[in-house]
């Protein structure tokens, strides 16, 4: 084609012939491969007639040439947007000239030009990839700015789909990571709990039960009413105190309060057993109705949590807890004004207190946590669980 002494407007007029040029910013960027001099030249003229776009042209007589154009455009940044190419080319065979084409042309979409309107040649045509075909006999300009339109805008669209995709998948692929971890953290939780409860029934309720064992020995033993009473008297209260550490023991793994859909009522007798245990003046501020059980639960759990790090690392002996909802969200807030941290390591990726732990179990429940501290000027935690994320687990009870 080179050799045809005939000007052409890809060789001599307005639009360019420019196998390696590097493409105008702005403009469309066309790959037409056509080595018929007088198809091309019709094509040349359609698109320039086009106003609804500026016009980066680049003309090819072959596959070999169209792929060198191809890779040459994406290496220099300014690949190609849209490629015309013939079935019939001459260094490639006619079902294979598209899919070649295709191959290289990356998410440029390839319109396949045809000298028969037939329909198998346009199956044939899209089969090897080409996302439309055009007639060389049945083309006008409009039909040409038609089609190279919709060709651009739907691989526009393709490509951002791709792009969603890729980013769904990553999400997922990070939410499948944080979900182990957090599979693998409620795992040691439960067992260090179950550690728990194993070392207080047996440091505690095993030896008192086993001193009552003795003790009732003893006073069947007793060589006086005065010793049996005194004996007596002590297995007496031994049980009481075996009783008692059995109540705590219940109360704290299920505790009677979170039957009632007032958070507020949970979380001020916790504030009372957390006096108890660890001597931390807590104050509790206003109440929400959390109806779903194991939400109020996770509510309630996390804050004793948090509450056990007050009285743990604040320095300080007082906390306060504030309880509130509205239309989109039930928040718990544990403040205290003690020494503080620096909130910014947990968002790095530091452990916090445990407070990644408390982040992740609240986020797999549809909430989030918000952490406001600094060394010297205390710490505010809030905890938030929005209403249709309540509401939905209410439904499904």
């Amino acid at each position: 084609m080179e050799s045809d002494p005939r000007p052409s407007p890809l060789s001599d007029g307005g639009v360019p012939h420019r196998p390696d040029a590097v493409c105008q910013r702005g403009a469309l960027r066309v790959l037409l491969v056509e080595d018929e001099r007088d198809h091309a030249d019709l094509v040349a003229a359609y698109l320039a007639e086009v106003e609804d776009f500026d016009l980066d042209l680049t003309h090819v007589s072959s596959v070999g040439r169209a792929l060198d154009s191809l890779a040459s455009a994406r290496a220099a940044g300014h690949p190609f947007q849209v490629v015309l190419c013939d079935q019939r080319l001459p260094d490639s065979e006619y079902w294979e000239s598209v899919s070649r084409v295709v191959g290289a042309a990356g998410d440029a979409p390839v319109v396949a030009l045809t000298s028969i309107g037939d329909m198998d040649v346009a199956v044939d045509a899209m089969r090897q990839g080409a996302q439309d075909y055009l007639v060389k006999s049945e083309m006008s300009p409009e039909i040409l700015r038609r089609t190279v339109r919709y060709a651009v805008e739907r691989a526009r669209q393709a490509a951002e789909l791709r792009a969603l995709n890729d980013t769904l998948e990553s999400r997922v692929r990070e939410q499948s990571v944080r979900l182990r971890a957090l599979s693998a953290r409620l795992a040691t939780a439960e067992q260090e709990e179950r550690r728990r409860i194993a070392q207080l029934l047996h440091d505690d309720l095993q030896q008192r039960l086993h001193g009552l064992s003795i003790t009732l020995d003893l006073i069947a033993r007793a060589p006086s009413e005065d010793e049996r009473a005194r004996m007596t008297e002590r297995a007496s209260r031994m049980l009481g105190e075996a009783t008692e550490l059995t109540r705590t023991l219940v109360t704290d793994l299920n505790p009677a309060a979170l039957g009632a859909a007032a958070l507020g009522r949970a979380l001020r007798w916790l504030a009372t057993r957390t006096h108890a245990a660890h001597g931390l003046d807590v104050d509790v501020e206003g109440d929400a109705n959390v109806l779903d059980p194991t939400l109020r639960a996770l509510l309630y759990h996390l804050t004793r949590e948090l509450l056990f790090n007050v009285a743990k690392h604040a320095g300080t002996g007082r906390a306060r807890i504030v309880v509130s909802e509205s239309a989109e969200a039930v928040v718990v807030c544990v403040e205290d004004e003690g020494r503080g941290f620096d909130a910014t390591a947990l968002d790095a990726g530091g452990g916090g207190f445990g407070l990644a732990s408390v982040r992740e179990r609240l986020e797999s429940a549809g909430g989030h946590l918000a952490i406001e501290s600094a060394p010297g000027v205390g710490t505010r935690i809030a905890l938030t669980v929005p209403v249709a994320v309540e509401a939905a687990e209410a439904v499904g009870d």
